[in-house]
Formats: structure tokens, C-alpha cells, sequence
């Protein structure tokens, strides 16, 4: 892709898509809430097997134009949220679910807030794929949590950190071995708050942020949650 065709980040392109998306998340968790689990279930069913069709076709795009590459392995936090929230939706165990909330919604945020794929033109296929991939992986989350088929535990949060944690693990040496960079093990991605910690503390030194930013993202999104059902507690309680 020349030089200059991309958008730029938190320009117009690029704030109206988070636009189309916000009010496409709002939609979604409007219709999940009143629909009954019936019609709930659909909707979620539809909501991850879009999302792996997207993911699917545009990989055999790649293939069938000789531009498939390493790098498009499914094995970044996307790509595994992808397969990861399809299989919620098949067998909704509740650590399942959990994972979906607390590392799958905030990594496909993330990527949202940080696109790295702003050197493509906003209106390319790729460009578009991705940013329909992840606001699928944003709402269904979210769906559950507003319908009430997920409530958030933050007593899960201690396992849900072990399993993010173990997927590092193999990453990290995949990165290594094919040169990639996969959860963002070998540098960090360019517009990210990771460049801060980088150019504080080095390579590999800003991966630190890495664990740093996810706490902070979870007391953002737990602590009202744990607040209210204090609340409410104390409540009942009287």
C-alpha cells in the first residue's frame, strides 16, 4: 500500500467509524436486552458467526491473492477472541464468559482506540473488515452483560490473569521463532500508550505496561460493578 493512502488516527475517518460503532454496540445491547433468551440466543449466534465469516473470508482473500502472510495467523488477542467468544456462544461456560468481558472486549477496544491499520484507505476491505470484526467482538460481550446472561465477577478476575498470562507464554516464543508480533511481545504498537513505556523503560522493558494497562482498564470497568453490589447489599441488608 503507497505511502499516504491510510487515514489518520482520531481523524474524521477515523471518528466516524467509532461513531457507526458506538451506536451499532447500542443497538445491539438495546435489542439483547429486550428480547427473551429465545431470541437472545439468535442474536448472539448471529453477532459470532458473522464475526468468523468475516474473519474467514478475508483470509481466503489473502490466500487466493498470494498475500497471506505470518502475521495473519490467528494468534494475536483478536484472533483468538474470534474463536474464543464462538465457542461462548456454543458452550457459555461462566469463566468463558468471563474472559470474553475482561480480555476480549478490552483488547478489541484497544485495537479500536489504536488501529494499526491506519495505513490502509478507510473504505478498503481490510480496513473495513477490521473494524466490523472488532466492534463484533466489543458488543457481544456486552449484549450478555446488559441482558443479564453475564454478570461480571470480579472474583474471576485472579484466573482470568493466569489464563492471559499462560497465553503469553507459547506467544512469546512464536514471536520469537517466526518474528512476529503476536499480543505485542517484540515492540509495541505504534499510537499505543505502549510507545510511552517503551521510550521510558526500553525494549523489553515496556512489555510491564502490558499487565499495567489491563489492570487499569479492569478498575475502570469492575469497580462500579463491585460498587453497586455493595449497594445493593447493604440495601437488602436494612
Amino acid at each position: 500500500m503507497p505511502y499516504g493512502m491510510g487515514f489518520a488516527l482520531y481523524g474524521r475517518e477515523h471518528l466516524i467509524w467509532l461513531g457507526c460503532i458506538a451506536v451499532f454496540t447500542i443497538s445491539m445491547c438495546a435489542a439483547a436486552g429486550k428480547a427473551d433468551p429465545k431470541t437472545r440466543r439468535k442474536l448472539y449466534l448471529g453477532v459470532c458467526i458473522s464475526c468468523l465469516v468475516w474473519e474467514l473470508f478475508g483470509d481466503a482473500v489473502l490466500l487466493s491473492t498470494g498475500q497471506f502472510t505470518l502475521n495473519y495467523l490467528p494468534l494475536d488477542l483478536c484472533g483468538i477472541a474470534i474463536y474464543g467468544e464462538f465457542l461462548c456462544c456454543l458452550r457459555p461456560r461462566p469463566l468463558l464468559k468471563e474472559l470474553c468481558f475482561c480480555l476480549f472486549m478490552p483488547g478489541a477496544l484497544a485495537a479500536l482506540a489504536f488501529s494499526n491499520w491506519v495505513y490502509l484507505p478507510w473504505w478498503n476491505f481490510f480496513a473495513v473488515r477490521s473494524f466490523v470484526i472488532h466492534a463484533f467482538l466489543v458488543a457481544y460481550p456486552l449484549m450478555m452483560a446488559v441482558s443479564g446472561d453475564l454478570r461480571p465477577d470480579a472474583r474471576k478476575l485472579p484466573k482470568c490473569f493466569a489464563i492471559g498470562i499462560a497465553m503469553c507464554i507459547p506467544i512469546y516464543f512464536i514471536d520469537k521463532a517466526l518474528d512476529q508480533n503476536f499480543f505485542f511481545l517484540n515492540w509495541p504498537s505504534p499510537g499505543s500508550p505502549l510507545v510511552w513505556f517503551e521510550e521510558k523503560l526500553g525494549n523489553p522493558g515496556y512489555q510491564i505496561g502490558l499487565p499495567i494497562m489491563l489492570l487499569a482498564v479492569w478498575v475502570v470497568i469492575y469497580l462500579p460493578i463491585v460498587i453497586i453490589d455493595i449497594i445493593r447489599r447493604n440495601e437488602v441488608s436494612k
